[in-house]
């Protein structure tokens, strides 16, 4: 078991993660946890440009950040980075996932039982629910809530790639939340 220390400056909190041998993500007995963020460039302007970000630990090959399909707003992105998640966990067998994420409205809409998440069907990010509700079953989803730029190291590193995902809006299309959960072929950076 290798120890990985980050430290982006001494002012910063220092940051130990475990890397796991032949795992991506910080697990304990199949337990994944994972910061995510959206990110919206040039929101309420003529063309907005939506961005998710997610964040394992530091040097981790799956962390990953990528572009929003279909409408480009900060809640959609903030659940896009969740789904994405969600989905990498549920790819690496995991059975459990923690989301920690700065966003009130996902941790609403992960903590919002089945049956009560009709009000978010009919939302611009009803099909990122239906994605959640597909893996009801299969992974156990919790959300934690951490207090945005507050800096934790975590959420900050989510944020910087739900930030480069904007920037490459239009250049690759990474999630739809209608994905095949059959696909073990997770890619990792879009930027490898």
């Amino acid at each position: 078991m290798t120890v990985f220390r980050a430290a982006h400056s001494l002012k910063k909190a220092v940051h130990y993660s475990l890397l796991l041998p032949k795992t991506p993500l910080l697990t304990t007995r199949r337990h994944a946890i994972a910061y995510t963020d959206g990110s919206c460039l040039y929101r309420g302007l003529k063309n907005p440009k939506a961005g998710f970000g997610v964040f394992w630990y530091p040097g981790c090959q799956d962390n990953c950040c990528g572009e929003v399909t279909r409408i480009q707003d900060n809640n959609r992105a903030e659940l896009c980075a969740a789904c994405r998640a969600i989905r990498m966990a549920y790819n690496f067998e995991e059975t459990e996932i923690t989301i920690k994420t700065d966003s009130k409205f996902v941790i609403r809409a992960l903590e919002t039982p089945q049956d009560g998440r009709g009000k978010f069907l009919n939302t611009r990010c009803g099909d990122f629910m239906e994605f959640i509700d597909s893996l009801e079953n299969k992974i156990k989803v919790t959300g934690e809530h951490v207090k945005g730029h507050s800096k934790d190291f975590g959420n900050e590193e989510a944020h910087k790639l739900a930030q480069e995902g904007a920037k490459l809006w239009g250049e690759n299309e990474i999630l739809t939340p209608d994905s095949s959960l059959s696909n073990k072929n997770v890619t990792g950076s879009i930027n490898q």
